[in-house]
């Protein structure tokens, strides 16, 4: 079982991408929507229901099927067909199928996150919500304190439902190559991994947390190891997995 840092990003690039292209075709999806996203403007501007369609769901549910979850998770094309994308283990055994078909996709979802309709309903006030991501999103301001306001409970900008989770989503899919994710498979495999994260201050402990997810991009990247890290969006990949795999502590 891997023990150091290095070693677990190691067994992540021998172990996940060895074979069957998983993470690149996981990463050519989230790249292509997350574009999509932001040239939608985040959907902000629709109301809930597209909004959680788009966004707040992993991928677009079949009929009466909400695609909240990774696991057995679908792609549409533009003929309506639908192409399995991850299995209940979160593999992707068709992606070189997947990678070979890319631009006739017509995706509805995030594919990198799932269950975030869980811990409140941002979009109970899409208004507020927009006034909310926009702020986050001003690169104008601190991180620290456009974090604070946005996730701490008494923050100027504190709506229902948005933790630090879902705000490090808007801040990776607005700048994929500044912010990473901070959830809790980050608050696990960095325990595992030694690092300490603690704190009161949301701002000041997701600042630390970005440094540490950059240091990991750009210390273990793909210019230096065999399959290395390509980017953050990566990054956060390996988080997961290394969180699944190993387990939380």
């Amino acid at each position: 079982m891997p023990k150091t840092t290095g070693e677990h990003c190691q067994y992540y690039f021998d172990n996940y991408n060895a074979k069957h292209q998983h993470r690149d075709v996981w990463l050519k999806i989230r790249k292509k929507r997350y574009k999509e996203i932001r040239d939608n403007k985040f959907y902000l501007d629709q109301n809930a229901d597209v909004f959680k369609k788009e966004v707040l769901q992993f991928w677009e549910g079949r009929k009466d099927v909400r695609g909240y979850n990774y696991q057995n998770s679908y792609l549409g094309t533009n003929k309506r067909e639908w192409i399995l994308f991850q299995d209940k283990n979160g593999e992707t055994p068709r992606s070189k199928i997947i990678i070979s078909i890319i631009k006739d996709f017509d995706l509805h979802g995030n594919y990198s996150w799932s269950n975030l309709q869980m811990g409140g309903d941002i979009t109970k006030n899409m208004t507020k919500l927009k006034k909310t991501v926009n702020y986050l999103l001003d690169e104008k301001l601190d991180i620290v304190e456009r974090f604070n306001n946005v996730v701490s409970p008494n923050g100027k900008h504190k709506i229902e439902g948005m933790n630090y989770g879902k705000a490090t989503i808007f801040l990776h899919m607005a700048y994929p190559d500044k912010y990473g994710i901070w959830n809790g498979p980050v608050n696990g495999a960095f325990k595992k991994l030694g690092f300490e994260t603690e704190g009161t201050d949301f701002g000041k402990r997701y600042q630390k947390i970005n440094e540490l997810l950059n240091r990991l991009r750009n210390k273990y990247s793909f210019k230096k190891y065999k399959n290395g890290f390509k980017n953050l969006s990566d990054v956060d990949i390996f988080v997961w997995y290394v969180a699944d795999k190993f387990g939380k502590i």
